[in-house]
Protein backbone atom coordinates (compact mmCIF):
# COMPACT_ATOMS: atom_id res chain seq x y z
CA UNK A 1 0.00 0.00 0.00
CA UNK A 2 2.85 2.38 1.13
CA UNK A 3 4.67 2.06 -2.25
CA UNK A 4 1.95 2.69 -3.91
CA UNK A 5 1.52 6.65 -2.49
CA UNK A 6 3.44 8.24 -4.51
CA UNK A 7 1.52 7.33 -7.95
CA UNK A 8 -2.02 7.86 -5.92
CA UNK A 9 -0.82 11.26 -4.65
CA UNK A 10 0.59 12.19 -8.17
CA UNK A 11 -2.73 11.22 -9.84
CA UNK A 12 -4.81 13.24 -7.29
CA UNK A 13 -2.46 16.24 -7.88
CA UNK A 14 -2.66 16.01 -11.69
CA UNK A 15 -6.91 15.32 -11.55
CA UNK A 16 -7.10 18.36 -9.13
CA UNK A 17 -4.30 20.75 -11.51
CA UNK A 18 -4.20 23.11 -8.40
CA UNK A 19 -2.98 26.34 -9.62
CA UNK A 20 -0.86 27.28 -6.56
CA UNK A 21 2.29 27.44 -5.41
CA UNK A 22 1.68 25.92 -1.69
CA UNK A 23 -0.22 22.79 -3.27
CA UNK A 24 3.05 22.43 -5.61
CA UNK A 25 5.64 22.66 -2.87
CA UNK A 26 3.38 20.15 -0.74
CA UNK A 27 3.62 17.59 -3.46
CA UNK A 28 7.10 17.87 -4.16
CA UNK A 29 7.99 17.36 -0.02
CA UNK A 30 5.65 14.13 -0.07
CA UNK A 31 7.69 12.69 -2.93
CA UNK A 32 11.25 14.54 -2.13
CA UNK A 33 10.90 14.05 1.45
CA UNK A 34 8.23 12.17 2.84
CA UNK A 35 8.62 9.18 0.77
CA UNK A 36 11.72 8.10 1.49
CA UNK A 37 11.19 8.78 4.96
CA UNK A 38 7.72 5.92 4.19
CA UNK A 39 10.70 3.66 2.85
CA UNK A 40 13.10 3.90 6.22
CA UNK A 41 9.76 3.25 8.33
CA UNK A 42 9.22 0.04 6.13
CA UNK A 43 12.81 -1.57 6.30
CA UNK A 44 12.68 -0.87 10.10
CA UNK A 45 9.40 -2.50 10.57
CA UNK A 46 10.76 -5.54 8.07
CA UNK A 47 13.72 -6.14 10.01
CA UNK A 48 12.21 -4.84 13.36
CA UNK A 49 15.18 -3.22 14.20
CA UNK A 50 13.60 0.49 15.31
CA UNK A 51 16.31 0.54 17.97
CA UNK A 52 19.03 1.36 15.24
CA UNK A 53 17.79 4.66 15.45
CA UNK A 54 18.80 5.35 19.30
CA UNK A 55 22.37 6.24 18.77
CA UNK A 56 21.54 8.65 16.15
CA UNK A 57 18.62 9.92 18.34
CA UNK A 58 21.19 10.11 21.59
CA UNK A 59 23.42 11.97 19.67
CA UNK A 60 20.96 14.69 18.13
CA UNK A 61 19.93 14.70 21.76
CA UNK A 62 23.05 15.46 23.22
CA UNK A 63 23.70 18.37 20.52
CA UNK A 64 20.38 20.19 21.01
CA UNK A 65 20.90 19.65 24.74
CA UNK A 66 24.40 21.47 24.37
CA UNK A 67 22.84 23.97 21.88
CA UNK A 68 19.65 24.51 24.28
CA UNK A 69 22.55 25.81 26.93
CA UNK A 70 24.11 28.01 24.81
CA UNK A 71 20.84 29.58 24.22
CA UNK A 72 19.22 30.25 27.06
CA UNK A 73 21.16 33.42 28.35
CA UNK A 74 20.10 34.84 24.90
CA UNK A 75 16.31 33.71 25.64
CA UNK A 76 16.26 35.14 29.10
CA UNK A 77 17.92 38.27 27.85
CA UNK A 78 15.13 38.61 24.93
CA UNK A 79 11.36 39.89 25.18
CA UNK A 80 8.28 37.91 24.43
CA UNK A 81 7.61 39.27 21.59
CA UNK A 82 11.24 39.75 19.99
CA UNK A 83 11.81 35.78 19.96
CA UNK A 84 11.30 35.33 16.05
CA UNK A 85 14.39 36.86 15.84
CA UNK A 86 16.72 34.63 18.22
CA UNK A 87 17.04 30.94 16.77
CA UNK A 88 19.70 31.43 13.86
CA UNK A 89 17.12 34.42 12.57
CA UNK A 90 13.94 31.66 12.61
CA UNK A 91 11.09 31.05 14.74
CA UNK A 92 11.39 29.78 18.19
CA UNK A 93 8.50 27.30 17.67
CA UNK A 94 10.42 25.41 15.40
CA UNK A 95 12.94 25.54 18.31
CA UNK A 96 10.32 24.20 20.76
CA UNK A 97 9.01 21.41 18.68
CA UNK A 98 12.90 20.44 18.31
CA UNK A 99 13.13 20.58 21.82
CA UNK A 100 9.83 18.58 22.80
CA UNK A 101 11.27 16.06 20.47
CA UNK A 102 15.00 15.39 21.96
CA UNK A 103 13.40 15.64 25.31
CA UNK A 104 11.58 12.46 24.37
CA UNK A 105 14.63 10.71 23.29
CA UNK A 106 16.14 11.61 27.05
CA UNK A 107 13.35 10.95 28.99
CA UNK A 108 13.75 7.36 27.64
CA UNK A 109 17.27 7.08 28.02
CA UNK A 110 16.57 8.19 31.56
CA UNK A 111 13.71 5.73 32.04
CA UNK A 112 16.00 3.13 30.98
CA UNK A 113 19.08 4.04 33.36
CA UNK A 114 16.95 3.31 36.15
CA UNK A 115 15.66 0.49 34.85
CA UNK A 116 18.96 -1.05 33.68
CA UNK A 117 20.88 0.02 36.89
CA UNK A 118 23.06 2.69 35.06
CA UNK A 119 25.86 4.75 37.01
CA UNK A 120 24.26 7.51 39.29
CA UNK A 121 26.27 10.53 37.43
CA UNK A 122 24.66 8.96 33.74
CA UNK A 123 21.42 9.49 35.51
CA UNK A 124 22.26 13.10 36.96
CA UNK A 125 23.30 14.02 33.34
CA UNK A 126 20.49 12.95 31.77
CA UNK A 127 18.49 14.63 34.30
CA UNK A 128 19.68 17.64 34.39
CA UNK A 129 19.68 17.64 30.53
CA UNK A 130 16.20 17.00 30.43
CA UNK A 131 15.60 19.97 33.14
CA UNK A 132 17.76 22.03 30.86
CA UNK A 133 15.95 21.18 27.68
CA UNK A 134 12.40 21.86 29.86
CA UNK A 135 13.39 25.10 31.12
CA UNK A 136 14.56 26.27 27.32
CA UNK A 137 10.84 24.76 25.90
CA UNK A 138 9.28 27.26 28.54
CA UNK A 139 11.53 30.40 27.59
CA UNK A 140 10.74 29.54 23.87
CA UNK A 141 6.94 29.58 24.83
CA UNK A 142 5.44 26.84 22.24
CA UNK A 143 2.41 25.87 23.03
CA UNK A 144 2.15 22.41 21.41
CA UNK A 145 5.96 21.77 21.83
CA UNK A 146 5.23 21.97 25.60
CA UNK A 147 2.12 19.88 25.17
CA UNK A 148 4.74 17.13 23.67
CA UNK A 149 6.58 17.19 26.77
CA UNK A 150 4.09 17.01 29.30
CA UNK A 151 1.86 14.51 27.18
CA UNK A 152 4.93 12.24 26.61
CA UNK A 153 5.92 12.61 30.46
CA UNK A 154 3.24 11.03 31.68
CA UNK A 155 2.75 8.62 28.83
CA UNK A 156 6.13 6.62 29.66
CA UNK A 157 5.80 7.08 33.02
CA UNK A 158 2.55 5.23 33.49
CA UNK A 159 3.41 3.25 30.69
CA UNK A 160 6.88 1.71 32.52
CA UNK A 161 6.03 1.93 36.07
CA UNK A 162 3.44 0.76 38.50
CA UNK A 163 1.84 3.18 40.97
CA UNK A 164 3.94 2.20 43.66
CA UNK A 165 6.87 2.78 41.48
CA UNK A 166 5.63 6.32 40.93
CA UNK A 167 7.03 6.98 44.36
CA UNK A 168 10.64 7.22 42.85
CA UNK A 169 9.61 10.41 40.94
CA UNK A 170 8.63 12.18 43.53
CA UNK A 171 11.46 13.84 44.33
CA UNK A 172 12.07 14.73 40.62
CA UNK A 173 8.03 16.45 40.72
CA UNK A 174 9.10 18.21 44.26
CA UNK A 175 12.34 19.27 42.36
CA UNK A 176 10.70 20.84 39.29
CA UNK A 177 8.37 22.90 41.55
CA UNK A 178 11.29 24.23 43.83
CA UNK A 179 12.41 25.24 40.39
CA UNK A 180 9.37 26.52 38.93
CA UNK A 181 9.44 29.02 41.88
CA UNK A 182 13.11 29.91 41.83
CA UNK A 183 12.68 30.77 38.01
CA UNK A 184 9.53 33.09 38.46
CA UNK A 185 11.68 34.97 41.81
CA UNK A 186 14.61 35.07 39.42
CA UNK A 187 13.14 35.94 35.80
CA UNK A 188 10.40 37.41 37.21
CA UNK A 189 8.10 38.61 34.11
CA UNK A 190 10.08 37.30 31.61
CA UNK A 191 9.35 33.96 32.47
CA UNK A 192 5.39 34.76 33.42
CA UNK A 193 5.23 35.55 29.98
CA UNK A 194 6.46 32.38 28.87
CA UNK A 195 3.74 30.85 30.92
CA UNK A 196 1.31 33.00 29.86
CA UNK A 197 1.86 32.18 26.41
CA UNK A 198 2.15 28.69 26.99
CA UNK A 199 -1.39 28.34 28.64
CA UNK A 200 -2.97 31.46 27.24
CA UNK A 201 -6.00 28.86 25.81
CA UNK A 202 -7.09 28.22 29.06
CA UNK A 203 -8.44 30.56 31.21
CA UNK A 204 -11.56 30.63 34.14
CA UNK A 205 -14.05 29.72 31.79
CA UNK A 206 -11.98 26.56 30.39
CA UNK A 207 -10.51 26.73 26.81
CA UNK A 208 -9.94 29.97 24.88
CA UNK A 209 -9.66 29.34 21.42
CA UNK A 210 -8.66 33.19 21.25
CA UNK A 211 -5.46 32.51 23.19
CA UNK A 212 -3.99 30.18 20.31
CA UNK A 213 -2.69 32.77 18.20
CA UNK A 214 -5.85 33.21 15.79
CA UNK A 215 -6.08 29.37 15.43
CA UNK A 216 -9.87 29.91 16.37
CA UNK A 217 -10.47 31.99 12.73
CA UNK A 218 -8.67 29.35 11.13
CA UNK A 219 -11.52 26.70 12.34
CA UNK A 220 -14.34 29.33 11.88
CA UNK A 221 -12.77 29.86 8.32
CA UNK A 222 -12.09 26.02 7.78
CA UNK A 223 -16.39 25.17 8.86
CA UNK A 224 -17.43 27.25 6.91
CA UNK A 225 -16.04 25.70 4.24
CA UNK A 226 -16.59 22.90 5.00
CA UNK A 227 -20.46 23.52 5.04
CA UNK A 228 -20.29 24.14 1.32
CA UNK A 229 -19.41 20.77 0.81
CA UNK A 230 -19.97 18.02 3.77
CA UNK A 231 -20.17 15.13 1.92
CA UNK A 232 -17.39 15.20 -0.61
CA UNK A 233 -15.12 17.78 0.47
CA UNK A 234 -13.21 20.33 -1.65
CA UNK A 235 -10.35 18.23 -2.33
CA UNK A 236 -6.57 17.24 -0.82
CA UNK A 237 -4.90 20.01 -2.91
CA UNK A 238 -7.61 22.22 -3.98
CA UNK A 239 -7.83 23.07 -0.10
CA UNK A 240 -4.56 24.10 -0.17
CA UNK A 241 -5.84 26.65 -3.08
CA UNK A 242 -8.65 28.25 -1.25
CA UNK A 243 -7.47 28.29 2.63
CA UNK A 244 -4.36 25.93 2.90
CA UNK A 245 -4.49 24.18 5.64
CA UNK A 246 -6.77 25.05 9.15
CA UNK A 247 -4.17 24.01 11.55
CA UNK A 248 -6.04 20.95 12.57
CA UNK A 249 -5.61 16.96 10.79
CA UNK A 250 -9.13 16.08 11.58
CA UNK A 251 -10.51 19.75 9.98
CA UNK A 252 -8.03 19.28 7.26
CA UNK A 253 -9.45 15.14 6.44
CA UNK A 254 -13.34 17.08 6.94
CA UNK A 255 -12.37 19.71 4.32
CA UNK A 256 -10.34 17.62 1.56
CA UNK A 257 -12.88 15.01 1.77
CA UNK A 258 -16.08 15.22 4.10
CA UNK A 259 -17.70 12.99 5.82
CA UNK A 260 -16.76 10.09 3.79
CA UNK A 261 -12.58 10.46 4.03
CA UNK A 262 -12.96 11.41 7.71
CA UNK A 263 -15.49 8.20 8.08
CA UNK A 264 -12.36 6.42 6.27
CA UNK A 265 -9.47 8.19 8.26
CA UNK A 266 -11.02 7.62 11.90
CA UNK A 267 -10.95 3.79 10.64
CA UNK A 268 -7.86 3.99 9.67
CA UNK A 269 -6.64 5.89 12.95
CA UNK A 270 -8.48 3.22 14.62
CA UNK A 271 -6.77 0.43 13.06
CA UNK A 272 -3.26 2.36 13.62
CA UNK A 273 -3.40 2.43 17.70
CA UNK A 274 -4.67 -1.15 17.72
CA UNK A 275 -1.72 -2.48 16.27
CA UNK A 276 0.21 -0.09 18.05
CA UNK A 277 -1.04 -1.22 21.67
CA UNK A 278 0.41 -4.86 20.27
CA UNK A 279 3.42 -3.96 19.01
CA UNK A 280 4.60 -2.35 22.20
CA UNK A 281 3.27 -5.59 24.23
CA UNK A 282 5.24 -7.64 22.18
CA UNK A 283 8.70 -5.84 22.02
CA UNK A 284 9.71 -2.87 24.78
CA UNK A 285 12.35 -1.63 21.94
CA UNK A 286 9.63 -0.02 19.78
CA UNK A 287 8.64 2.04 23.13
CA UNK A 288 10.59 4.24 20.79
CA UNK A 289 8.12 4.61 17.92
CA UNK A 290 6.01 6.23 20.73
CA UNK A 291 8.56 9.02 20.50
CA UNK A 292 7.46 9.84 16.71
CA UNK A 293 3.94 9.27 17.43
CA UNK A 294 3.18 11.33 19.95
CA UNK A 295 5.05 14.20 18.13
CA UNK A 296 3.56 13.74 15.00
CA UNK A 297 -0.25 13.67 16.25
CA UNK A 298 0.27 16.80 18.63
CA UNK A 299 1.75 18.39 16.42
CA UNK A 300 -0.60 17.88 13.20
CA UNK A 301 -3.36 18.82 15.79
CA UNK A 302 -2.30 22.38 16.54
CA UNK A 303 0.28 23.52 13.83
CA UNK A 304 1.20 21.26 10.74
CA UNK A 305 -0.39 19.65 7.80
CA UNK A 306 -0.26 15.95 7.09
CA UNK A 307 1.23 15.04 3.63
CA UNK A 308 4.68 17.06 4.98
CA UNK A 309 5.24 15.60 7.92
CA UNK A 310 7.59 12.97 7.73
CA UNK A 311 7.25 11.37 11.19
CA UNK A 312 3.30 10.81 10.94
CA UNK A 313 4.16 8.79 7.81
CA UNK A 314 7.12 7.13 9.84
CA UNK A 315 5.05 5.77 12.29
CA UNK A 316 2.03 4.68 10.07
CA UNK A 317 4.98 2.71 7.92
CA UNK A 318 6.26 0.92 10.97
CA UNK A 319 3.16 0.19 12.86
CA UNK A 320 1.19 -1.19 9.67
CA UNK A 321 4.27 -3.10 7.83
CA UNK A 322 4.91 -4.71 11.24
CA UNK A 323 5.10 -8.46 10.93
CA UNK A 324 5.06 -10.40 14.71
CA UNK A 325 7.63 -12.79 14.81
CA UNK A 326 8.50 -15.17 17.81
CA UNK A 327 10.99 -13.83 20.47
CA UNK A 328 13.88 -16.02 22.44
CA UNK A 329 12.87 -16.49 25.43
CA UNK A 330 15.59 -18.48 27.64
CA UNK A 331 16.45 -20.58 24.59
CA UNK A 332 12.65 -21.29 23.47
CA UNK A 333 10.74 -19.90 20.98
CA UNK A 334 7.68 -17.90 22.17
CA UNK A 335 5.23 -16.01 20.89
CA UNK A 336 3.82 -12.73 22.39
CA UNK A 337 0.07 -13.55 23.48
CA UNK A 338 -0.51 -10.01 21.79
CA UNK A 339 0.04 -11.44 18.20
CA UNK A 340 -2.51 -14.26 18.50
Amino acid sequence: MFLTLPLIITMIYLIENPKNDFAFRTYLTFISIVFPVILMGLDLAKSQSIDRLYRVLFFVFIIVTLGSIRLIPELISTTLWKLGGVFAGGNTQALSYVISFVYMVGLITFIDSIKTKKSWYFKLTILVSLMVLFFTAILASGRGAFLVILISSVIFILREYKKKSLLKFIPIIVSIYFMYYFLVYSLGERFEDSIGRIFAYINSSGIDMSGTSNRDLFYMQALDLFYENMFFGTGIFKLMQSIGYSHNIFLDILLQGGFFFMMLFIFFIYSFFKKLKKILKHDSKNNLILIFVIYSFILLLFTSIYLNESFFWFSMAYVFSYSFRPQMINGDIEMSKSST
